[in-house]
């Protein structure tokens, strides 16, 4: 349980092309948080949505991670190019 772990994972997601394209496909916060599990990551959506909050994301790109669209990520976490 920490935000630190969600960092990790997205890190991870970015050396790890099959990683990264389960990643985009997960429709909801749910999936990702059960994707980074299976790799071995364990958050909460709540920590997921914190580090987003913490990175000075937009209310929209909030709602990508609360309404599930893919979002794109870097080493500060992830975030919606869109």
């Amino acid at each position: 349980m920490s935000k630190e772990t969600v960092q990790e994972f997205f890190k991870a997601v970015e050396n790890d092309k099959a990683l990264a394209d389960k990643l985009k496909i997960a429709d909801s916060p749910e999936v990702v948080v059960q994707l980074a599990e299976k790799s071995g990551y364990s958050f909460t959506i709540e920590e997921l949505k914190a580090i987003y909050a913490e990175e000075g994301l937009t209310q929209e790109q909030l709602d990508a991670v609360s309404g599930g669209r893919p979002p794109n990520c870097t080493s500060k976490g992830c975030y919606d190019r869109g």
